[in-house]
């Protein structure tokens, strides 16, 4: 996946030319990569092949790949988000929750009757180059959708647009909460800390690091 090569190189790179040149009309490379893919390896490669499908339409079958652009579709944990925009800033996440049947932990959506709470909600999101307003809906959770005018995107109907962001904020759970003093969108679960200066779990046990119970769990550690 990472470094393009072909263990029967002469029969690979033919069979793989000889799909290039049957790609008909729009062509999306699909990739679903372990969460501890590489990411800047991984576009890399994705973008080698993308040029090998290109050079491929040079051919009698399909010329017209050399005039328009493959996109790129892949799956990935929503919190990779970040890494990948850094390496390829022309990816957009959507907001659909990909599932999966065989995974005891991913079956999930959170939504109709994919919504066991016995499963945590999938925490994998699909990733794109094409315009997200262009990819509607699964068939079946169009009501679970709505179109946002101001993102030019599908946005769960449990994630507000917030007019200070500019954006559809929430990327998992609960619809964010945005925070005057981060100027950002927070989980619901979170209060902002002003000793921290930053949104910090709301629950009892937080302490700052100045308070002497911080110096002696360090001390306890150190032991």
């Amino acid at each position: 996946m990472l470094n393009g090569h072909f263990f029967e190189e002469d029969t690979g790179c033919a069979a793989i030319s000889t799909f290039f040149e049957a790609c008909n009309g729009r062509s999306i490379i699909f990739c679903d990569p372990p969460f501890s893919v590489m990411l800047q390896p991984l576009m890399v490669a994705l973008t080698s092949l993308m040029e090998s499908m290109k050079k491929n339409g040079t051919g009698s079958c399909n010329k017209d790949l050399m005039s328009r652009d493959v996109s790129i579709m892949m799956t990935l944990p929503y919190f990779l988000g970040p890494k990948l925009f850094d390496t390829a800033p022309n990816m957009k996440m959507l907001d659909y929750k990909v599932t999966y049947e065989r995974h005891c932990r991913l079956t999930s959506a959170g939504t109709g009757g994919n919504s066991d709470s016995n499963r945590r909600v999938s925490i994998v999101r699909l990733f794109t180059d094409l315009p997200p307003k262009d990819i509607r809906p699964p068939p079946g959770l169009e009501s679970h959708f709505r179109f946002c005018e101001d993102c030019q995107r599908y946005s769960s109907v449990d994630n507000p647009h917030c007019d200070i962001c500019k954006a559809c904020t929430t990327l998992h759970g609960p619809p964010y909460v945005h925070c005057n003093a981060c100027s950002r969108c927070r989980p619901p679960g979170r209060v902002h800390c002003n000793t921290c200066g930053r949104c910090v779990p709301n629950s009892a046990e937080h302490t700052h690091h100045d308070e002497p119970s911080h110096e002696s769990r360090k001390r306890k550690l150190s032991r």
